[in-house]
């Protein structure tokens, strides 16, 4: 019987050692031609802290904020690339079009 434990012990290891495993911060890139009111920004974090997703825990919030002028997304979008994000977050319409090529 001894012999049995040690077996299922040796078997179940792997899966315990890789649930005890840090996860990877996730890098999350929010790109905006303006900067975002604060009540817009608060209800961003609460939907993502329902989903699981605390900053600092298990993301980095990384912004980039123009100054209103939807010239300057492709750049923008390009330093978000830059710094490592895992996933662009932009509002809708020329945000998405001008975040696609980089």
């Amino acid at each position: 019987m001894a012999g049995l434990g040690a077996t299922i012990s040796s078997l179940l290891w792997p899966q315990f050692s890789r649930a005890q495993q840090p996860t990877k911060m996730k890098r999350i890139g929010l790109l905006r031609a303006a900067p975002q009111p604060e009540h817009e920004l608060n209800a961003f974090m609460s939907a993502l802290a329902e989903r699981g997703y605390v900053q600092g825990r298990n993301f980095v919030l990384v912004s980039q904020v123009g100054d209103g002028s939807p010239e300057q997304l492709p750049q923008l979008a390009v330093a978000l690339v830059n710094q490592g994000v895992d996933i662009i977050v932009t509002e809708a319409g020329v945000t998405t079009v001008d975040a696609r090529p980089a």
